[in-house]
This record gives structure tokens, C-alpha cells and sequence, in this order.
């Protein structure tokens, strides 16, 4: 079994990958737009803030999921109680 930063890697590199895709690919797309509309840097910051937030959301949901408090699997077991009513035969 390999150790746990080894199998974790291709997850991170991943997701890396997937941020700066984000970034540019919106940023690439809002300075589409500012050429269209006439707008100077505005929609490109807009985009490049767009990807920035968006891929840090898919970086950390890929890389921690346990830091959001969406979506991701809580390994908490004192979050639901267990029900004593639930095992009991009506």
C-alpha cells in the first residue's frame, strides 16, 4: 500500500489543473465579452474572479471536502445521534 500523499496526488494535481483551467478559460471568455460590449477590463476581471472562486470551490471539494460545509462526506460521528426509538419494535 502506497503512503497516503502518493495516492492522493493525481487528486490534487487534478484538481490543480482544473482551477487554473477555470481561471483562464472564464477570464478568456470575459475579455471576449469586454471586446464585444466595449468594456475594457471589466468583464475579464469579472470572469477571472468567476473561475478563481469556482475552481477553488471544485479544488477544495476534491482536496478536502471535509472544510466545506456542502457535498461533502462528514466523517463526524457525534453529527446524528443515534435514535433509541429506532431499533425498537412497534
Amino acid at each position: 500500500m502506497a503512503p497516503p500523499h502518493v495516492e492522493r496526488g493525481p487528486n490534487v494535481l487534478s484538481a490543480g489543473l482544473t482551477w487554473t483551467v477555470c481561471v483562464a478559460l472564464f477570464a478568456y471568455l470575459g475579455h471576449l465579452l469586454d471586446g464585444r460590449v466595449g468594456t475594457t477590463p471589466l468583464f475579464l476581471v469579472l470572469g477571472a474572479v468567476l473561475g478563481a472562486v469556482g475552481g477553488f470551490i471544485h479544488f477544495v471539494s476534491r482536496v478536502a471536502p471535509d472544510v466545506l460545509p456542502f457535498g461533502g462526506k462528514s466523517t463526524d460521528k457525534r453529527a446524528s445521534p443515534p435514535d433509541p426509538d429506532r431499533d425498537r419494535a412497534p
